[in-house]
């Protein structure tokens, strides 16, 4: 009899570990994701010069799935205290479309943006960005604006927020010639877990492209139709009116962190590893010296492992420890530039090269 293994979440881990446990014929795989599609959201910029739009970076997990020969079923679970205590002691995930048993189960459910729920024509954040085609909506305000000059604020200073940025400026430098770009950041510097010269050359980039940059500021609030930012250094509160305001703040595990062992097992309550129940993803945090950025590398790789290591499980055979380190890392400035480094932090790459490589 087959052994049932269940992957709650569809996300770069989830559909990495579908795909290679998918291909042993002695598992019946269930994948469960609260949406439809796959979303590539990596590459949510390069949709502005994209024919098909959001469509270039989705796909339905129905077709992923006849593709690869495991199951797919839309749904979704709270994952409470409650559930996690049910699924470790009857091996039975509950979920709005009912119950489901499993011999094992995969936890993907990945990392979760920030939103403050406001609800407005202008207001972007990843969610609605998502759901909605980024040129379309561009060219709604530029029809509609009262003034000549385009305002946008770019709220948040990580890689999808810059990414975005970059790509916006380049398109609107070739369908409109009078606009302003606004970036606010907490931080003092872009990017500061990376090598600073990633600073330093996106922030040349900005300055280059005249768009306006605010370290060291909070964001407070949005009512619609003006934003307030605190500048930390000195206390001071400005306002400023824009068109659009897109909203980055960061992202954090969803519905909350899961704490494995080295071979992505997880830890019960009491701080057992639990041989039957696995998680991976952005959502995870291993022991050891693995890598656990919240990235689509480490997410593949800890997919990658934990399909292995059940099928190690499920055979008797020892598992693998995570040890993957990152081997690079880029972000894209815009169609035809980027800044990143390879195998080695110091090993930097910049402009057309390292958006070849990207």
């Amino acid at each position: 009899m087959k052994k049932k293994i269940i992957i709650l979440g569809g996300g770069y881990a989830g559909i990495s570990a579908a795909i290679v446990l998918s291909r042993y014929k002695q598992f019946e795989v269930l994948l469960i994701d609260q949406s439809e599609y796959f979303i590539d959201k990596i590459r949510l910029q390069t949709t502005l010069y994209s024919f098909e739009g959001l469509n270039s970076i989705r796909k339905p997990f129905h077709y992923i799935a006849q593709q690869y020969g495991f199951q797919y079923t839309q749904a979704c679970s709270d994952l409470k205290q409650e559930s996690i205590l049910k699924a470790i002691d009857f091996k039975v995930l509950e979920t709005d479309k009912g119950e489901q048993e499993f011999d094992y189960l995969v936890i993907c459910t990945g990392a979760k943006a920030s939103t403050n729920n406001m609800e407005s024509n202008s207001f972007y954040d990843l969610e609605r960005l998502l759901q909605t085609e980024l040129s379309s909506e561009l060219r709604f305000h530029i029809s509609r604006k009262k003034n000549p000059v385009l305002k946008l604020a770019f709220i948040g200073g990580g890689a999808t927020s810059l990414q975005l940025l970059f790509d916006v400026y380049r398109y609107l430098r070739r369908v409109y010639d009078n606009y302003e770009m606004y970036l606010y950041d907490m931080g003092q510097s872009l990017l500061p877990y990376l090598p600073p010269e990633f600073h330093s050359y996106i922030e040349r980039k900005l300055r280059n492209y005249r768009i306006s940059y605010y370290p060291a500021h909070r964001f407070l609030s949005y009512n619609g139709t003006e934003i307030q930012v605190r500048n930390m250094s000195d206390d001071k509160v400005a306002s400023l009116n824009p068109d659009m305001l897109f909203y980055f703040p960061g992202v954090k595990a969803n519905p909350g962190k899961t704490y494995c062992t080295k071979e992505g097992m997880l830890y019960s309550p009491e701080k057992l590893p639990i041989s039957y129940i696995y998680s991976a993803g952005d959502c995870s945090e291993y022991e050891g010296r693995g890598l656990n950025a919240l990235s689509a590398q480490a997410a593949v790789r800890k997919g990658r492992l934990i399909a292995k290591n059940i099928v190690n499980h499920s055979s008797k055979r020892n598992l693998d420890e995570y040890k993957h380190q990152e081997l690079g890392y880029f972000i894209s400035l815009g169609k035809g530039d980027a800044i990143g480094w390879l195998l080695n932090r110091d090993n930097l790459v910049k402009g057309h090269t390292a958006f070849l490589m990207k």
